[in-house]
């Protein structure tokens, strides 16, 4: 008789894979709403997520194509910023 239960190595390989696409996508909010109070550098983005900063360069070509395109640039300081749209 074949085993009905689910695969549970499988089930939490794909819930963990989900807590991190959600953890990511709160990150990608959490970066926006920080751009907004002020103007920040990758390390200081780094630090306050604690990510690394390749993890927050990866994340700024993500926000600034589709579906998020936010108008985001480095001024001379290297501190990110969120343009505004108004």
């Amino acid at each position: 008789m074949p085993h009905l239960l689910p695969n549970l190595q499988a089930v939490g390989a794909c819930a963990g894979a989900l807590l991190v696409h959600l953890g990511r996508v709160a990150r990608l909010d959490a970066i926006i709403a920080a751009l907004r109070d002020r103007p920040m550098t990758t390390r200081e983005l780094a630090e306050r997520f604690e990510v690394s900063q390749r993890m927050i360069q990866k994340d700024m070509v993500v926000l600034q194509t589709e579906p998020f395109y936010c108008p985001l640039w480095q001024d001379e300081r290297f501190r990110w910023r969120l343009l505004s749209t108004s």
